[in-house]
């Protein structure tokens, strides 16, 4: 009888003390789901890249003009996607706007990608349109 106490006692505990994990560490969790995004629109980007550069390559110097003729030339087989925002190019700059998403998520994922490429400092999100080569993120305003 008292190794069925026992038992249910341990089983309280370690029930407890998962709730508490999971309460108070809400937010490490989080931080590693923002970075596993940021690491997620690193890898798009560079995949859209290097199809853009081989279409480019075999279209004579022709750049690309959209995604969606990458995906008709076979150039991508799949549309890349973070949280329904999908990726564009403009000016020849591959960017993903993050509307929709909370603003707080978005600047962190951003800031994430940010460092992840090897940047240093604050990264402001620029407004779609206005993003430049080094810039990952943009902000439909």
């Amino acid at each position: 009888m008292s190794n069925l106490l026992i038992t249910i006692i341990a089983i309280a505990l370690v029930a407890i003390a998962a709730l508490a994990a999971i309460f108070y560490g809400g937010g490490a969790f989080n931080e590693g789901q923002n970075k596993a995004k940021a690491v997620t629109l690193i890898n798009q980007r560079e995949q859209i890249k290097a199809a853009s550069s081989l279409y480019q390559a075999r279209q004579g110097g022709v750049p690309v003009s959209s995604i969606e003729e990458l995906k008709a030339q076979n150039y991508l087989s799949v549309d890349p996607t973070l949280d329904n925002a999908s990726w564009h190019i403009e000016g020849g700059v591959v960017v993903i706007p993050l509307a929709g998403m909370d603003d707080a998520e978005a600047e962190d994922i951003c800031q994430k990608a940010w460092e992840e490429a090897g940047n240093t400092g604050t990264v402001e999100i620029p407004p779609c349109g206005e993003t430049t080569s080094e810039h990952i993120c943009c902000s439909k305003e």
